[in-house]
This record gives C-alpha cells, sequence and structure tokens, in this order.
C-alpha cells in the first residue's frame, strides 16, 4: 500500500499586505486539511547586475531569511502551529 503524503500548501510572499493576508488564510486551509505550509521568496540573482554585486546580494539574502523566521516564529505563536525541521 501506498504512504500518503502530507499535504502542502505553497504559500509565495513579498511581505505586502496580500501576501500576508494569503499567509493569514493558508493557516485556515492548513488547519482544516493537516496540512504542511510552505513560504516562497523569490530573488532574480540571475541578472548581470548581481555579478556584480554579490556581497549586497547576500545581505539581501540574510535580510530575507531574518523576516521570514520572524514571520515562522511569530505566526507559529498566534496560530498555534509548529515550525517544520
Amino acid at each position: 500500500m501506498a504512504k500518503k503524503t502530507k499535504t502542502k500548501i505553497l504559500v509565495p510572499i513579498d511581505f505586502s499586505d496580500q501576501s500576508m493576508i494569503a499567509l493569514g488564510q493558508s493557516f485556515n486551509l492548513a488547519k482544516v486539511y493537516d496540512a504542511e505550509i510552505l513560504l516562497l521568496f523569490v530573488i532574480d540573482d540571475a541578472g548581470l547586475f548581481t555579478k556584480f554585486a554579490d556581497k549586497k546580494l547576500s545581505g539581501y539574502k540574510k535580510e530575507i531569511q531574518k523576516k521570514i523566521d520572524k514571520l515562522i516564529d511569530e505566526s507559529s505563536k498566534k496560530n498555534e502551529i509548529g515550525r517544520a525541521q
């Protein structure tokens, strides 16, 4: 018998008001479907500019990771959910 995989909800996030609303709705869906939430933030680092700004891009990635970690921690407390390992 095949193992059932856990349902996942992919939530693209850019920290705008709309993406925060979508994140809030994803918590409701995750509770109903016992699903895991995956956050996605896209950084376009394929351009010519990034070849000249690697240090700045690295700092930007770290800043975004901190924002996402903070958002997860705050949301976990508010919505009584756990952090995926």
